[in-house]
């Protein structure tokens, strides 16, 4: 079962904080991919990269990262 990366008004992904992009609740392992709505499967995430992320898991986001953080703001 996957479980809360981080919390603490921090994003799970660029570690920026909440407040200056923005914030919004992911699913580690998306719904669209059988992740369960629970709050063990929920993480904060900024604006910008929960919407980059799309429906990967964070496991396949992370590899994408450096390409994508080249078009986010800086945290």
């Amino acid at each position: 079962m996957a479980k809360k990366i981080l919390s603490a008004n921090t994003c799970a992904y660029c570690l920026g904080h909440l407040e200056l992009f923005g914030s919004a609740v992911d699913h580690v392992a998306p719904l669209s991919r059988g992740g369960p709505h629970i709050l063990q499967n929920l993480t904060d995430a900024c604006e910008p990269y929960n919407r980059a992320k799309g429906d990967p898991l964070v496991s396949e986001f992370r590899e994408r990262l450096t390409g994508v953080a080249r078009h986010l703001p800086p945290s």
